[in-house]
């Protein structure tokens, strides 16, 4: 199941960049929806492809080619550097999973404001080489797949007798979810980084007294700006409010 939801989802994200960016930029160049950038729309899915591409090359396939060279079955410990070192291979995730739901919302946007949009975006969801997958279906298919990795691995320890297996196993699974909670994290500090520069918008100026000279206004000033999102006074710049 690892190998083939892998394809498939490959498959998915070939969608993207044969269907939608390939015909959005082609509309470009005949003069329509100019105002719609790929990445606007996706981002570093790019990046994300020639990662998973780069990944299946150097930890899938040469596996899959020795299963059909000698009949032999998977070995997991095939696959253990490749899992222990997850994050250097997915890296590109970080950023996507940081930016989706703006993505999102631009996509809304675009329903609600661009019917040459709506007209693009439905003609591709109706293609056959589309599937009839929905384009918010698939803005989203990058977090659900980097998510379901520990879930994969983890039903082939539940199979999975030999103890040298089963401990690569497990550090392959540690590995993946130290990435995940790693993102997690991020997505976490963008969200409160965003709140903060809301709470900050609400907040007016406030000016006790007039200054009584140039000389003292320029000494005071520092002190008078409120920054949430600088280092709390009397720390390290580590330590931030969110």
């Amino acid at each position: 199941e690892l190998l083939c939801t892998e394809l498939l989802y490959m498959k998915t994200l070939r969608i993207i960049t044969d269907l939608f960016i390939c015909g959005l930029l082609n509309l470009h160049s005949c003069g329509f929806l100019n105002e719609v950038h790929p990445d606007h729309l996706f981002g570093n899915i790019p990046d994300i492809i020639r990662a998973h591409r780069t990944f299946w090359q150097e930890v899938m396939s040469p596996e899959l080619e020795h299963v059909r060279r000698t009949g032999q079955k998977f070995n997991p410990l095939s696959f253990k550097e490749g899992f222990q070192a997850f994050s250097g291979y997915f890296e590109s995730y970080v950023i996507y999973c940081l930016e989706v739901k703006k993505k999102m919302e631009f996509v809304r946007l675009l329903f609600c404001e661009n019917e040459l949009f709506k007209i693009f975006v439905s003609w591709i969801e109706k293609h056959k080489q589309s599937h009839r997958q929905l384009l918010t279906d698939m803005l989203m298919k990058p977090h659900q797949r980097i998510t379901k990795y520990p879930l994969l691995l983890k039903a082939i320890l539940k199979r999975t007798e030999d103890i040298q297996s089963r401990d690569a196993l497990t550090r392959m699974i540690s590995s993946v979810e130290k990435f995940l909670q790693y993102i997690n994290s991020q997505m976490q500090h963008g969200e409160d980084y965003e709140k903060l520069l809301f709470t900050l918008g609400r907040i007016g100026s406030y000016e006790v007294l007039e200054p009584a000279s140039d000389e003292i206004e320029k000494n005071l000033k520092p002190f008078s700006k409120l920054d949430l999102t600088g280092p709390m006074s009397g720390t390290g710049a580590q330590c931030v409010r969110c």
